[in-house]
């Protein structure tokens, strides 16, 4: 059962750990399976704690998404791509669930509802892929949002929770990854592991 938000201090996003980045389909890159135990870890800590709060974002496209003029038609509405990771699929109906059929959970349907009622929100921590899109395109305007809220909510997106797909000569990883942490830096996201966080991840 989900818990009230108006306690929440500490959030947990799950970005786009769906079989369409992860297992299947055009977009998706196994590598990215590595987060998938550090997640798990996660996901039952904050479970456990009444003061947390974990949530699933994930990407389900209507067939005739505007997206699909930029990427190849993915994990669209009702398919296997659009399911959650069989490892994590355990943990879907204990946690909130946002759908989105752009790059940002921005603006998937209830997230700035749900955004405004976590009035004792201290910290946000983003896990999941891709860190240069999905990832990316939560992060800063989350860390734009809280500015024009003047709240003091800390952006997390810790290096070693997160990944892009790889494409030799087209979309290499590394490289990727490295804008994706510097872009976000500049805009005042702390891409360093809490201590808490690691000792969870390393128990």
């Amino acid at each position: 059962m989900n818990k009230d938000l108006k306690e929440i201090e500490d959030y947990l996003l799950v970005i786009d750990m769906v079989n369409g980045f992860v297992k299947e389909g055009p977009l998706a890159d196994p590598y990215i399976s590595r987060l998938i135990p550090l997640q798990k870890k996660l996901i039952e800590y904050y479970m456990r704690a009444s003061k947390r709060e974990v949530a699933f974002v994930k990407e389900s496209h209507n067939e005739q998404s505007r997206e699909f003029k930029d990427f190849p038609p993915h994990c669209i509405n009702g398919t296997q791509e659009a399911m959650l990771v069989d490892e994590l699929i355990r943990y879907e109906n204990k946690a909130r669930q946002y759908l989105k059929n752009s790059t940002s959970v921005i603006f998937a349907p209830n997230f700035l509802d749900d955004l405004e009622k976590l009035k004792s929100l201290k910290r946000l921590i983003i896990t999941g892929c891709c860190t240069d899109i999905c990832v990316l395109n939560a992060a800063i305007p989350l860390i734009n949002y809280f500015n024009q809220k003047d709240k003091d909510v800390e952006v997390v997106v810790p290096q070693d929770l997160v990944d892009t797909y790889h494409i030799p000569h087209v979309h290499e990883r590394e490289e990727y990854n490295n804008m994706a942490f510097t872009l976000m830096k500049q805009a005042g996201v702390n891409t360093e592991m809490p201590k808490d966080i690691q000792k969870v991840l390393t128990r």
